[in-house]
C-alpha cells in the first residue's frame, strides 16, 4: 500500500500494457506530449536496465508513433 501511495501519479512501473494505459491517460487528461524516461534505477543491473529499453522501445513506444 506504501508503495501504490508514494508512486501514484509520479511514476509509471509495470508491463508494457501498463505503461501505455498511464501513458494514455497522462495524454488524455493532461495534455503530455514529452515525457522523461528514467530505466537506471538503483539496484538494476545493467542487463535489466538494457532489457527495460528494449521492451519499452518494442511495445511501448509504438503506440505513439
Amino acid at each position: 500500500d506504501a508503495f501504490d501511495q508514494i508512486t501514484t501519479d509520479r511514476f509509471i512501473i509495470g508491463d508494457p500494457a501498463h505503461c501505455i494505459a498511464e501513458l494514455q491517460r497522462y495524454i488524455t487528461e493532461l495534455g503530455t506530449n514529452y515525457i522523461v524516461c528514467r530505466m537506471n534505477l538503483p539496484g538494476l543491473s545493467h542487463a535489466k536496465v538494457m532489457a527495460s529499453m528494449r521492451l519499452f522501445a518494442k511495445e511501448v513506444m509504438p503506440q505513439w508513433r
